[in-house]
C-alpha cells in the first residue's frame, strides 16, 4: 500500500526519451534493479492491479513469480491482458535521495503493445 501511494506522487515524472532500448526480463530488474536504472528496457508480462488514476495509471506486470509496478501517463491496460512495455527503469524515494531506498523500482511507461 505504502508503494501504491509512492507511485501516485511519481506519476509527475517526466518520460524518458528511448534510445538503447534493450530487452529484459522482469526478473532480471526484480534481482539487480541498481544495474537498470535510468535505463530504458521493454519487458513483457502479465497484467496485474491495475489502477487508474484520473487520466493516468499504474498496475503491475508480472511474468512468472516476478513482477515490476508500471507507471503510465495513459489509462490502465485490463488485467490478465498480456503487454509489452518499453520504458524507464527509476528508484522510488520519499523525501531526501538519501532515504528511504526500501521501495521497489518502477517502470515508467514511454510505449506498449500486446504481446503474443
Amino acid at each position: 500500500m505504502r508503494a501504491r501511494f509512492l507511485a501516485i506522487g511519481m506519476l509527475g515524472l517526466t518520460l524518458a526519451r528511448p534510445g538503447g532500448v534493450s530487452a529484459v526480463g522482469i526478473a532480471d530488474i526484480v534481482a539487480t534493479p541498481e544495474a537498470y536504472v535510468g535505463q530504458t528496457v521493454t519487458v513483457v508480462g502479465t497484467v496485474e492491479n491495475p489502477l487508474p488514476i484520473g487520466p493516468e495509471s499504474m498496475f503491475d506486470l508480472r511474468d512468472g513469480r516476478a513482477k515490476l509496478t508500471v507507471m503510465s501517463h495513459a489509462s490502465p491496460p485490463a488485467p490478465g491482458a498480456r503487454f509489452s512495455i518499453t520504458g524507464t527503469v527509476q528508484e522510488a524515494h520519499v523525501g531526501d535521495t538519501n532515504e528511504n531506498h526500501d521501495f521497489p523500482h518502477v517502470l515508467v511507461e514511454s510505449a506498449r503493445s500486446p504481446a503474443p
